[in-house]
């Protein structure tokens, strides 16, 4: 289907400075249906993403100094 292909070329599709974020492997470019109701394409920049950046790092500091649990 139409929606399948879109998923998944949307890695390759993403803004550049998404493609080359250190947390692509973490969010796949965040929710698709975020990206288009805030941006109108489905491949545009995910509304949350500093947010989730956030996260990520926050997260990956404790996992890193094995600090979780």
């Amino acid at each position: 289907s139409d929606n399948s292909k879109k998923l998944s070329t949307r890695r390759f599709n993403l803004p550049e400075d998404c493609r080359k974020c250190e947390y692509l492997d973490a969010c796949q470019g965040g929710c698709m249906r975020d990206s288009y109701i805030y941006n109108g394409d489905s491949n545009g920049k995910f509304f949350f993403c500093n947010s989730w950046k956030k996260t990520f790092k926050y997260f990956l500091h404790f996992v890193n100094k094995n600090e979780y649990g």
